[in-house]
């Protein structure tokens, strides 16, 4: 075998085994970049490109995912619509873990139209989460929920079954803010269902520690303490250090508010060091912000006002109008462009009864005036 074959066979052992054989896969990718050191071919180049960037994200290395992202999309015309979804997804992903909401959805709305316009509805369904995950962050509910039900739809459509858990989930966020507490918990528990199905502790992880936000905010804190540690016992045996951080602030959360402030500060700490180590933004700033609220209430005002500083600057880094601006003439962009292609595909017929119909629905023009108005 040449040495383009031979490291086009370690790369589809990378892929096979990522999941379920993660060292296994490692080696695979390594022999893969040994092999292709001097290629010519650019379709494989772009390729190696791809199985870097799915590499780095899983690592947390989220400027090596953009590095790599470059370099995939300087040789575009090789990569399949698969794959240049795949780079918009990540590149999405990656600032989506560096909390820069605008800049992920930006890319998940290339990777929604790549995906639409080539029919690549499985691939569009997880773009959807993730545009819907992007609005979770922002707090804009009705947006979260209108792609996150767009994506659930085609999750149930294609048997997609971690998709719909991981869909049903954020639904049962989004339903929690909006107030709708019992579909809220109907989400989590089917979610449940399919995460026990499914051996995904990660996700049973999650949906515990989601429903100990949810009591806790309905004032059950018998119950909410006991999801907690089931989700950070999970976090603990599956070393989901991402879900280990958050089950560890919403416990700080939850022994400040019934005055146990040794226990907050102690499980603070432990969440505000994997957030540190893993660059988690949304962590920092949130456990910044519970550490200076309880050495407020210990009457150590120094270290809590240190800690407010600190929280500060990381707030005011997340979000800010700009990007939100920014979305908004994205989205409105992207649906122009959509809807201008609908139309020419359609016949006279159709299209004299669409106008009709575009004239009464006032769906775009409320999407965009609820970008532009979040916080």
């Amino acid at each position: 075998e040449d040495t383009d074959s031979k490291a086009s066979l370690h790369l589809s052992l990378f892929k096979a085994l990522s999941r379920k054989q993660p060292d296994s896969s490692q080696l695979h990718l390594k022999k893969a970049l040994q092999f292709s050191k001097t290629t010519q071919n650019d379709s494989l180049s772009g390729s190696m490109d791809v199985a870097q960037m799915e590499n780095q994200l899983t690592n947390h290395r989220y400027d090596s995912v953009l590095y790599y992202a470059n370099s995939a999309l300087s040789r575009k015309q090789s990569l399949t619509p698969k794959q240049i979804v795949g780079v918009y997804t990540m590149s999405g992903l990656a600032h989506y873990y560096r909390s820069e909401y605008a800049k992920a959805i930006s890319w998940h709305l290339k990777a929604e139209k790549v995906s639409s316009s080539h029919n690549l509805e499985e691939g569009r369904a997880r773009v959807l989460n993730n545009i819907g995950i992007a609005y979770i962050k922002l707090e804009d509910w009705l947006n979260a929920e209108a792609y996150m039900t767009k994506s659930l739809a085609l999750c149930y459509k294609y048997d997609l079954k971690r998709g719909t858990s991981y869909t049903l989930g954020n639904l049962g966020i989004i339903y929690k803010n909006l107030g709708r507490f019992k579909d809220a918990i109907d989400a989590y528990l089917e979610s449940n269902v399919i995460c026990e199905q499914l051996g995904d502790q990660r996700g049973i992880a999650r949906n515990y520690d989601n429903l100990g936000s949810l009591y806790e905010d309905q004032g059950d804190y018998r119950l909410a303490l006991e999801y907690y540690e089931k989700s950070l016992e999970k976090s603990k045996v599956n070393n989901d250090l991402t879900s280990m951080s958050s089950a560890l602030h919403n416990l700080g959360n939850l022994h400040s508010k019934q005055k146990r402030y040794d226990e907050a500060k102690s499980s603070y700490t432990k969440s505000l060091n994997i957030a540190k180590s893993l660059d988690l933004k949304d962590a920092l700033r949130n456990n910044y912000l519970g550490l200076a609220n309880v050495h407020e209430l210990t009457g150590n005002f120094p270290k809590a006002l240190a800690y407010h500083k600190l929280y500060g600057s990381w707030k005011d880094s997340i979000v800010n109008e700009a990007h939100l601006k920014d979305i908004s003439e994205l989205e409105i962009k992207y649906q122009s462009e959509k809807k201008e292609k609908d139309i020419l595909a359609l016949s006279e017929e159709k299209l004299k009864a669409d106008i009709i119909l575009a004239k009464q629905d006032s769906r775009i023009r409320k999407l965009s005036i609820g970008i532009a108005g979040v916080i």
